[in-house]
């Protein structure tokens, strides 16, 4: 029997634990905030859009218990602890008290961006409990604007050529690609792969603060050439700090991504998900501003720590909104 533990049942929690309960002997809890408990206490509205987006029927999604307390996890004997919290929520979480009602038998699943996330957790659990790993599903909250749902709920889906990647000791990482596989959720083991996740999360970072700048809008950004190439030289200068802080080398794609591959992204994604991806965009950074401006932060004390020229980086909070 796998008991597995989700910190955390925002949208990408909930579908990893809808798609991990239905598998045999694995039973899924959450730890919620107590405000959640009435929302979350007769089920989760689930919408698949790997099965198309018209006439789609919301999945509910029941087979889970509920905790508002670290203290009541030691009822429990947990298998596995996945944090679903945004890396800002991570850094404030009693670790320490959880620590001591999960245990040092407990794999840790860390799936958050952060540069500094791993070393957070790592401060408090063992690192040979701890399995890194990236994020395969597009997930929010209904409803956007152009969505037409009759119960809100989450969407998610799947892009087919994307796998989630899992680094770590070898007996655990085995033990949660395996689960995740089992769940029909692609995966794979590779420590390179799962450490590039924290250069595609600068990337990321940077590419949300300045289109914030740009009305979150996805065409504006693209005829916008100055703030296109603020993207390209703000990320190259983080990528160089993470270089040093993570002592590996970021490759070549992530160290000279052009400006044409840039505005070409803006173009040519949109018109492969199931759902709008500018109100997508929008709408799940929106609601995760503070993860994205604390990771800001966290490259800044990386960048002087060791040395690296800050104008590039500090430029992207001056582009005009």
């Amino acid at each position: 029997m796998n008991n597995i533990l989700l910190v955390g049942a925002g949208a990408v929690g909930q579908v990893h634990g809808y798609k991990l309960a239905a598998q045999e002997c694995t039973t899924v809890s959450y730890l919620i905030k107590p405000k959640y408990l009435n929302r979350l206490k007769n089920g989760m509205a689930l919408y698949d859009l790997n099965k198309g987006k018209k006439n789609i029927s919301p999945i509910t999604f029941t087979d889970y218990e509920l905790y508002t307390s670290i203290l009541a996890l030691k009822s429990q004997q947990w298998d596995q602890v996945h944090f679903c919290l945004s890396s800002d929520d991570l850094h404030r979480f009693d670790l320490q008290a959880l620590r001591d009602c999960v245990g040092e038998n407990a794999v840790i699943v860390l799936l958050q961006p952060g540069a500094t996330d791993y070393k957070c957790v790592t401060e408090v659990f063992n690192s040979a409990q701890v399995v890194r790993g990236s994020i395969s599903v597009l997930a929010y909250q209904t409803p956007l604007p152009s969505d037409r749902y009759d119960v809100d709920g989450v969407a998610f889906w799947f892009p087919p050529t994307i796998k989630m990647v899992f680094t770590g000791s070898e007996k655990q990482t085995s033990t949660v690609q395996q689960i995740f596989q089992q769940a029909k959720i692609k995966s794979s083991v590779s420590e390179q792969l799962a450490k590039n996740y924290i250069f595609l999360s600068s990337l990321l970072m940077i590419f949300v603060t300045v289109l914030e700048s740009n009305g979150w809008s996805f065409k504006k950004l693209s005829a916008n050439s100055k703030h296109i190439k603020l993207i390209t030289k703000a990320s190259r200068t983080v990528i160089k700090g993470l270089e040093y802080e993570q002592e590996i080398k970021a490759p070549l794609y992530f160290r000279y991504f052009p400006v044409w591959a840039l505005k070409l992204a803006l173009n040519v994604v949109p018109l492969y998900t199931p759902f709008d991806l500018e109100e997508f965009v929008a709408q799940h950074f929106k609601k995760l501003s503070n993860q994205t401006r604390f990771n800001l932060v966290e490259y800044e004390k990386i960048l002087v720590a060791h040395n690296v020229e800050l104008q590039d980086l500090f430029a992207i909070d001056l582009a005009p909104v």
